[in-house]
């Protein structure tokens, strides 16, 4: 079972690797990790001590590292502002690390085992996901909606061919000043505009990585000063460099480029699936579907 395999729709991502290993990094998609057959290692910020774990929930923005060397893992990956990710962490600015007892997920092993093995198509995959968030969500959380003016400012932001705009401009497409745009946005998202914005253009760096080898091309068409300040960012967010990944591995080269599209909120009409396996094969498939 060392096939890796990831299952992507809007708002969210389900992967599996039978063995992970990254530096001290932190991204903007919420992500829970399920060790099957053992534990792995979780180290969180500030924090000189490993801990063992099963399954926890990493909140967006949260520095981690982990070892997950030759441990049977799956992966839920979610848009940080989407219903999924505010059922789970209803406040944007909440950056503790949670971990759960593996009795919880118990009930799940059967359907996370066959999804590590290929056996589900994706709605079998999207299933799982909706019951790995229902198990460990509380019913009673409340789930917050974003101010119609941030999901507004969100969709600009990503529609720019290059993710370069001030607080200024921005706030005068969604009828805001600046200040209430910029303290509205930080509490709703977490993050500060121009550091969501140093996010985005890492998300386009990683998709004309799937195209381009020359790192320096990637890095100016993405819009950052040069090659090395995108290895810098890149190897903060992820723990690793662009190099180690879309030079010595062509599974985690799809990875990041699935995750790229993985935007906004779950649609159950329109989504399609994309699935991609261990070995650089794709397949994009009607959610109603099979493989």
């Amino acid at each position: 079972m060392k096939t890796s395999r990831l299952h992507m729709w809007n708002g969210r991502a389900l992967f599996y690797s039978p063995s992970v290993d990254t530096r001290s990094h932190q991204h903007h998609f919420l992500q829970i990790t399920i060790g099957l057959d053992k534990a792995f290692l979780l180290r969180a910020k500030g924090s000189e001590k490993w801990e063992r774990q099963r399954i926890v929930v990493i909140p967006p923005d949260q520095p981690h590292q982990l070892d997950g060397r030759n441990t049977s893992a799956v992966y839920l990956y979610a848009d940080p502002e989407s219903h999924l990710t505010r059922q789970l962490i209803p406040d944007a600015h909440y950056h503790k690390i949670l971990s759960y007892d593996f009795k919880r997920i118990e009930p799940l092993l059967p359907q996370l085992w066959s999804y590590a093995e290929g056996k589900c198509n994706c709605n079998d995959a999207l299933q799982l996901t909706d019951r790995i968030v229902r198990i460990i969500s509380s019913s009673h959380v409340p789930i917050s909606e974003l101010d119609p003016r941030v999901q507004h400012a969100l969709k600009i932001i990503r529609s720019l061919p290059e993710k370069h705009i001030s607080v200024h401009e921005l706030a005068s497409q969604v009828l805001l000043s600046p200040s209430r745009l910029a303290y509205l946005f930080r509490e709703q998202t977490g993050l500060p505009i121009r550091r969501y914005l140093l996010w985005e253009r890492l998300l386009d760096a990683m998709r004309l990585m799937t195209q381009e080898s020359d790192l320096s091309k990637v890095a100016h068409e993405a819009g950052f000063s040069d090659s090395a300040h995108m290895s810098r960012t890149f190897q903060k967010m992820f723990g690793i460099t662009p190099s180690e990944i879309f030079k010595k591995n062509r599974l985690l080269k799809s990875y990041f480029a699935i995750l790229d599209h993985a935007r906004f909120f779950i649609d159950r009409v329109n989504s399609r699936c994309i699935s991609r396996l261990g070995r650089g094969s794709k397949k994009i498939i009607d959610q109603h579907g099979d493989e």
